[in-house]
């Protein structure tokens, strides 16, 4: 994670794993500084109107003390700068961490405060709850704790989990079921089945069952929240039915007794309605016999082709990611194939959350980050990478991949030069600057910068980069080492604007800067007449003879 301290690497892999924050969502959240306040992360969440304030405490390695009390209480005495508008402002005068304070201001914390989003305490430790934990909680409702037990029972690890395997069985005696065969298809049944007995199918709590749902990424929505609301009040649940879309589960084996009596299924997942069990598994406290949930179970692996479309149509009402929707898209899968052809063994190229697992990661290219890294590069818009809509976005798909120059080679080699960026970021001293998930972003669109600047190869690079690539490994080898001095240079240039900036007083704040359009284009306008007056007196030599130098050392 970066090379953060341990306390908030430990907090930025929870914020992956469990809140399936990405980038700069984790670096905007996380506080790696001293003088925070015991504040180790903020993170807001606009859909629900809450404020997650977090503290991350790790087990020392081989104790296995429990976590006891003294924690929480100070968190619950840290949440009390966040109780007004007047106390949030007084956390910023009294606060020494200047990250504390820029999260602060840069997420408008007061502001949102004042506008009544909800406060909560979220502490994270490797450490068990003991009695005296629990005691606290009870009395703490603004308080969530994700011990050792709850991590171990909410981690999902990357990749399609298989199947549930442990078989279920469902009373439907009471109200009966309907069977349904299609021809030359699979078999349905439908029934309403009682939600104390489904919210005991396995994989809730770490959403495991809802591995093979296009809505992977599960949160708290306004929809879950008026779930939960109805829930609670045990007046509605005979009416659940009635004003419920209701459940569909895939299941590899459905078994019904001879006398209609119960529903056996195994190797099952649930591909709709998984935000309504989840909220049923949270308030599993309120069920009653009364609150039962039409589901419809579908003879049918969750894996197959057809799963896939039954998965995709049922879901077409909710709110599933552009990537999702795409990853069957011809231009993408056209690319794959491409890619996996010429470049075999060398890259993979995913284009679907959890497609082959068992890729090696050092040679995996996510569609995702290569939006990004068109987004920067070709579309000279840095300033929008962090926003995930943008990127599978049709209109903005289309700008970014349909066209007949993103081939396999300009995928392959905007990869390598991204690595290279990433490479030699890992020189400057500013390491909040240059860790920052928006950085080589920045560096891509200023790399496009300077090569425009030449009219030689630079700009035949920008255009055709297959003229560059054959396929081989030498080939990406010799273009990585003659785009690697370009690059170092732009970074050079940029840390004597970070320390020009710093000594007038008004340093940058890539939390906030890099996401500024009018910001970049200054850094560009001060960047690149550096770059342009080293080129000059021959500090450096461009990409065209850097080409032709990696050539003759070959």
């Amino acid at each position: 994670m970066k090379g953060r301290r341990e306390g908030a690497a430990f907090l930025a892999w929870f914020l992956k794993a469990y809140y399936r924050l990405e980038g700069s969502e984790i670096d905007d959240a996380v506080c790696d500084a001293p003088g925070d306040k015991g504040i180790d992360g903020i993170y807001v969440n606009e859909v629900t109107r809450e404020i997650d304030v977090f503290q991350a405490r790790m087990a020392t390695a081989g104790k296995t003390k429990s976590l006891g009390d003294h924690d929480l209480k100070e968190l619950r005495g840290t949440l009390d700068f966040f109780a007004s508008e007047k106390s949030v402002k007084h956390l910023l005068d009294t606060a020494t961490s200047d990250a504390l304070k820029k999260l602060i201001v840069n997420q408008k914390i007061a502001e949102l405060v004042q506008a009544g989003y909800k406060v909560r305490g979220i502490f994270v430790t490797t450490r068990p709850r003991d009695r005296h934990t629990d005691d606290v909680l009870k009395i703490s409702p603004q308080l969530i704790l994700y011990d050792n037990s709850e991590l171990k029972s909410r981690y999902l690890p990357i990749g399609k989990s298989e199947p549930i395997k442990e078989a279920a069985t469902f009373d439907i005696s009471e109200d009966g079921m309907l069977d349904y065969a299609i021809d030359k298809g699979p078999k349905m049944y439908i029934a309403p089945l009682k939600a104390m007995d489904l919210v005991q199918l396995g994989g809730i709590a770490n959403q495991e069952l809802f591995a093979w749902n296009l809505r992977y990424r599960l949160t708290r929505s306004p929809v879950n929240q008026q779930i939960e609301k109805s829930i609670t009040d045990t007046k509605e649940h005979k009416y659940f039915p009635v004003y419920h879309n209701g459940l569909t589960i895939l299941a590899e084996k459905i078994e019904v007794d001879s006398k209609r009596k119960t529903i056996k299924i195994s190797g099952y997942s649930v591909v709709n309605g998984c935000q309504s069990l989840s909220a049923l598994h949270a308030k599993s406290a309120y069920l009653t016999a009364e609150l039962k949930i039409l589901t419809k179970f579908i003879l049918i692996s969750p894996k197959g082709e057809l799963a896939a479309k039954i998965t995709d149509h049922t879901n077409r009402q909710n709110g599933i990611t552009g990537r999702d929707l795409l990853s069957n898209n011809e231009v993408q899968m056209r690319l794959q194939t491409e890619i996996h052809t010429k470049y075999r063994g060398q890259i993979h190229y995913r284009i679907a959350r959890g497609e082959h697992p068992e890729w090696d990661g050092s040679s995996v290219m996510e569609n995702d980050e290569m939006a990004r890294i068109l987004m920067a590069f070709d579309l000279k818009t840095p300033e929008s990478c962090h926003q995930h809509y943008k990127l599978f976005d049709p209109q903005m798909h289309a700008e970014m991949f349909a066209k007949p120059s993103v081939n396999a080679d300009r995928i392959v080699a905007m990869t390598d030069i991204n690595a290279v960026i990433i490479t030699e970021l890992k020189k400057v001293k500013d390491r909040a600057f240059a860790a920052y998930s928006l950085t080589p972003y920045l560096f891509l669109y200023l790399l496009r910068e300077a090569l425009e600047l030449s009219e030689g190869h630079g700009q035949e690079f920008i255009q055709n980069p297959s003229r560059y690539l054959d396929g081989s490994g030498a080939a990406r080898a010799r273009l990585r080492k003659a785009i690697q001095p370009t690059i170092a240079c732009l970074i050079k240039s940029m840390e004597a604007e970070l320390t020009r900036r710093e000594q007038e007083g008004s340093p940058i704040d890539p939390r906030r800067d890099l996401k500024a359009k009018g910001v970049i284009q200054t850094i560009r306008s001060k960047v690149i007449p550096l770059y342009q007056m080293a080129r000059q007196m021959n500090y450096i030599l461009n990409f065209e003879e850097e080409w032709v130098k990696a050539a003759s050392k070959k």
